[in-house]
């Protein structure tokens, strides 16, 4: 198990990707904090300079007025003051500047925005397809299994059909080192690196099933299905909770997917 495929304490940063959608969102969001960060800099800058000059002005024009106040003159520190201050609040050029960098900075965002939303609506044949039901407050899984799946491995795991519940193990049925409200009885299974479609609905309310690793968050309506394709890119535990409030045991839904190799989850003779 990876150290960030679960949340961790005052964890700053996003989960270790394990698909090609979560590394793409990982990227794009460190590519805005990255602007953010220039531009709130740059901000910052401008805040404190123009404190600084307004200062400075302000001083000057107040130099000028107390020495024309000795020669009784009220005139020229005055002006001195309104033409600096007005160099300094109407640049034309500073003014176009201003206006062309936020430009450039939205394009530079959307641009890789519209690249990853474009990914998210490809579809593929998918080699496994997986019903997830949600309930309050637990997860049904059913595989629809295609010609190459191995039942008879999910039916030796699980002692029951392909379709099953999973349930969060309660305090005191959990072993030395497992993880409190995150395990469930029957974790779901899935293989690497092959093409999974995810069909997900509820029974009762609205739910979410949501897998930060995975790059996963899609909500269970009652009378709707809807779609989720991904593809695991590598090996391991990963974790995740409902992310739709529905009910007082909200918080007691986690989502436990074992990601094994596909030789061990399809029976292929040899196909991989």
């Amino acid at each position: 198990m990876m150290f960030f495929d679960i949340p961790v304490r005052y964890q700053m940063s996003l989960q270790d990707s394990a698909t090609y959608g979560m590394e793409m969102i990982v990227q794009l969001h460190n590519y805005v904090m990255l602007i953010n960060v220039f531009i709130i800099s740059v901000v910052i800058w401008f805040f404190f300079e123009i404190i600084a000059v307004m200062g400075f002005l302000q001083w000057f024009s107040y130099g000028i007025t107390v020495l024309n106040l000795r020669k009784k003159k009220f005139f020229l520190g005055q002006v001195i003051y309104k033409q600096l201050k007005k160099a300094m609040l109407h640049m034309p050029t500073l003014e176009v500047v201003w206006t062309l960098l936020p430009v450039v900075a939205l394009i530079s965002i959307a641009l890789p925005s519209l690249s990853m939303l474009y990914y998210f609506s490809l579809s593929f044949t998918p080699l496994l397809t997986l019903q997830v039901i949600g309930h309050q407050w637990y997860w049904s899984y059913e595989y629809a299994v295609p010609p190459l799946v191995n039942a008879d491995l999910i039916e030796l795991v699980y002692e029951t059909s392909l379709g099953y519940d999973s349930i969060m193990k309660q305090t005191e049925d959990l072993s030395y080192g497992s993880l409190r409200l995150l395990e469930v009885d029957k974790p779901l299974f899935l293989p690497v690196d092959v093409p999974i479609r995810v069909i997900v609905s509820s029974d009762d309310v609205l739910h979410s099933w949501a897998v930060p690793s995975l790059g996963i968050k899609i909500d269970c309506v009652p009378g709707r299905l809807n779609v989720v394709d991904f593809k695991i890119s590598r090996a391991g535990i990963f974790y995740g909770q409902c992310s739709e409030i529905c009910g007082t045991q909200h918080g007691f839904m986690p989502i436990c997917i074992v990601a094994i190799s596909p030789k061990t989850f399809f029976n292929t003779y040899g196909s991989f």
